[in-house]
C-alpha cells in the first residue's frame, strides 16, 4: 500500500465534507439551585401527540440516530423554562426552534414568538430546542456525536447525561458544553466538560477547590467548533453503583479523564490535542455519576457568566447534530444490528462515497452528481465482539473520500495529504467469520478515488483495466439481504459494462461470480 498513491487513507459523512464544503465554497455551566429537567414540559418528537412526562420503556443499550427523520418513540421535544436566571431563553417544540433537516437535528435560537408575546415563550426573551430522550435509565456507556455548533457569545451548545429524580438540584448529570463565542487568543477556542453528584459540582468559588475540587474543567480547542463539524465523546464507565471513570473525547483524542483510585478518591486530569497533561485538579474523597440517565441535546444562551461571554442576539443561531450513538458494554439488545452500506459514485469528480445514512444516499448526494449504485453490505452500527471500526475521511483537494481500518492512517498518514477525518461509519470484522464476505479495497492515481467492493470480479479483472490498482481487504461484512416487495432499494447485481464506461463507476453486488 505505498503512500505515493494516498493508499493509506480514507472515510467519512457527506454532510459534512463534500456538502459543507458546496456551502462554503462549493459544498456545560453547572447550575445548582434547579436541575435542569426538561420533564417540566414535553412534546413527542413527531408532531402527532404530546406527553406530560415519559412512559415506562426500556432503553436500548446501543442505538445510533442519523437524524435523517424523526422517531418519535425515542425522543422528546422540551417545552418548558429554567427559573434560574443564568438562563435567557425557554425551549419550545415547534418546528421553527427545533427540526430534522438536511440530514441533521437542527436547534435554533431567536426571539420569535418573544419579542411579540413574552407568555408565548414562558415569559422569556429568547426561544430555543432542546432534544431529549423519553427513556431516563442510560447507564454507562459511551455518547457520542457529530456537532456545528451554534455561533455567538453567550451561546451554548451542550450534550449531557441528566439523572431525573424529580428533586431539583440532586441530580447526577454528566456534561458537554460548547461555547460558541469568538476565540480567546489566535487559534484558541473552548469548552466546558462538567459533572454533578447529587447535585453537587464541587466548590468551584472562593475558596476554589476546597475542601472538594471544582468538577468543572475547561477543554482549549485549536478549532472554530461553529464553523465545521467534530465529533465530542463522552464515556461513562461503572459497574453497579460504582463509576470508576468518566472521559471527555474530541475528535477522538482524550481531552479529559477523571477516575476514582482503588482508595476511593477522584483525580482529574485535562490533556492538550498531543496528550500532554495541561492541568490536574487536586484530588479528593468522593464518588462520581452512577444513576441512570436521559440524553439531552440543547441550545442555549447565558448571561452573568463571563466564560460564555456576553450574549447580544442579533439574527438566528443554529447549532446542527449530524448523528449521534450511544453504546454500552456487554450490550445484548437487539439494537446490536447492521446497517446497510450505501454506495455511489460522482463521474464528474471521480469520487466513489460509501454511507449508512439513506438520507444522504436518496437526497443530499444525488443533489450534487452521486449516481447510486445499491448496497454494499451490512455493518454494525456498533462495536461488536471481533469487531473493528471503519474511520472515514475526505481530500477536498483531491475531492476523494476515503476509508479505512487503520487508526494511525486516520489520525496521522491521511491528515498529512490533506484528508480530513469525519468519524466512524461503522464497524466491521478484522479477519473473518462465518457467514461474512471481503471488502476489497483499491486506489487510481489517475483518478485520486479509492474504491471499495465486495465481488472479487470487480477486483481482480473490472477494476484493474481501468486502472486501479488492488490493496488489499479492509475487512469482513455481512453480506445484504435479499431485499422483498416493497423495499425502497433494488439489489443490484453486477454489471460487467459498468467500470468499463471508463470513469471508474462499478455497479457493486454480493454475489459470487
Amino acid at each position: 500500500m505505498a503512500m505515493e498513491n494516498q493508499s493509506q487513507l480514507h472515510n467519512v459523512s457527506l454532510e459534512q465534507s463534500l456538502f459543507e464544503k458546496q456551502e462554503n465554497q462549493s459544498q456545560m455551566i453547572p447550575i445548582e439551585s434547579q436541575a435542569r429537567n426538561p420533564m417540566r414540559g414535553c412534546t413527542r418528537s413527531s408532531s402527532s401527540g404530546s406527553s406530560s412526562g415519559a412512559s415506562a420503556i426500556i432503553c436500548p443499550c446501543n442505538f445510533q440516530d442519523l437524524f435523517d427523520q424523526e422517531i418519535s418513540d425515542l425522543w422528546l421535544k422540551s417545552d418548558w423554562e429554567n427559573v434560574d436566571p443564568i438562563y435567557l431563553n425557554a425551549w419550545l417544540p415547534d418546528p421553527n426552534h427545533i427540526r430534522i433537516a438536511d440530514g441533521n437535528l437542527q436547534l435554533t435560537l431567536d426571539n420569535e414568538p418573544c419579542i411579540d408575546d413574552v407568555s408565548l415563550c414562558h415569559g422569556q426573551d429568547y426561544a430555543s430546542g432542546q432534544y431529549y430522550t423519553e427513556c431516563n435509565n442510560f447507564r454507562y456507556g459511551k455518547l457520542s456525536a457529530r456537532i456545528k455548533a451554534g455561533k455567538g457569545n453567550g451561546v451554548i451548545t451542550s450534550m449531557y447525561l441528566f439523572e431525573d429524580s424529580g428533586v431539583a438540584g440532586k441530580q447526577d448529570e454528566i456534561d458537554i458544553e460548547i461555547f460558541g463565542k469568538n476565540s480567546v487568543a489566535p487559534g484558541k477556542w473552548q469548552m466546558q466538560t462538567n459533572y454533578l453528584r447529587k447535585g453537587n459540582m464541587g466548590n468551584c468559588w472562593v475558596p476554589y477547590g476546597v475542601p472538594e475540587a471544582c468538577h468543572v474543567g475547561v477543554i482549549p480547542l485549536s478549532f472554530d467548533p461553529t464553523e465545521s463539524y467534530h465529533n465530542y465523546a463522552i464515556s461513562w464507565i461503572g459497574e453497579g453503583e460504582i463509576c470508576t471513570d468518566i472521559k471527555w473525547h474530541v475528535d477522538d483524542k482524550l481531552r479529559r479523564h477523571v477516575w476514582m483510585d482503588g482508595n476511593g478518591y477522584i483525580h482529574s486530569n485535562i490533556f492538550d490535542e498531543s496528550g500532554k497533561i495541561i492541568e490536574s485538579s487536586n484530588i479528593y474523597k468522593g464518588s462520581l455519576p452512577n444513576t441512570g440517565s436521559r440524553i439531552i441535546l440543547g441550545l442555549w444562551a447565558a448571561q452573568n457568566w463571563d466564560l460564555a461571554g456576553v450574549f447580544n442576539y442579533v439574527s438566528p443561531i443554529t447549532a446542527k447534530f449530524d448523528w449521534m450513538t450511544f453504546s454500552q458494554p456487554n450490550c445484548s439488545s437487539d439494537l446490536n444490528e447492521t446497517v446497510p452500506v450505501y454506495r455511489m459514485y460522482s463521474p464528474s469528480q471521480t469520487d466513489h462515497f460509501y454511507t449508512t445514512s439513506y438520507h444522504e444516499y436518496s437526497t443530499i448526494a444525488p443533489a450534487v452528481g452521486y449516481i447510486g449504485e445499491g448496497i454494499l453490505g451490512d455493518i454494525y452500527s456498533s462495536t461488536q465482539t471481533g469487531t473493528i471500526p471503519v474511520y472515514r475521511m475526505y481530500s477536498p483537494s483531491q475531492t476523494d473520500h476515503f476509508y479505512t481500518t487503520n487508526y494511525y492512517e486516520y489520525s496521522t498518514i491521511a491528515p498529512a495529504v490533506g484528508y480530513i477525518g469525519e468519524g466512524i461509519l461503522g464497524n466491521i470484522y478484522g479477519s473473518t467469520q462465518t457467514g461474512t464476505i471481503p471488502v476489497y479495497r483499491m486506489y487510481s492515481p489517475s483518478q485520486t478515488d479509492h474504491f471499495y467492493t465486495t465481488s472479487f470480479y470487480e477486483y481482480s479483472t473490472i477494476a484493474p483495466t481501468v486502472g486501479y490498482i488492488g490493496e488489499g481487504i479492509l475487512g469482513y461484512i455481512q453480506p445484504v439481504e435479499l431485499l422483498t416487495k416493497g423495499d425502497e432499494l433494488p439489489q443490484v447485481v453486477v454489471n460487467a459494462t459498468s467500470m468499463e464506461r471508463g470513469n471508474g463507476s462499478a455497479i457493486l453486488l454480493n454475489e459470487e461470480i
